[in-house]
């Protein structure tokens, strides 16, 4: 995944909370790097912007890229 793809966030699961959320939501991707999203774990993260122009920090293992950029 890099900057400038269009990516999908995973539907939702029925262990996931309640809406609101992201599922299902597609975005472009603004930057990729690596966070905290579990007590003492660093893994892969994309930042990405949605239609309404939120910017969503995400798991990468939660999205797909649907679209490649170049």
């Amino acid at each position: 995944m890099k900057v400038g793809d269009l990516v999908k966030y995973r539907d939702r699961k029925s262990t996931d909370p309640p809406p609101p959320g992201s599922w299902g939501e597609v975005g472009l991707i603004i930057s990729v790097a690596t966070d905290r999203f579990r007590e003492d774990f660093k893994e892969t993260s994309i930042e990405y912007m949605n239609d309404d122009g939120d910017f969503i920090i995400a798991r990468q293992d939660d999205v797909e890229v649907i679209s490649e950029n170049g």
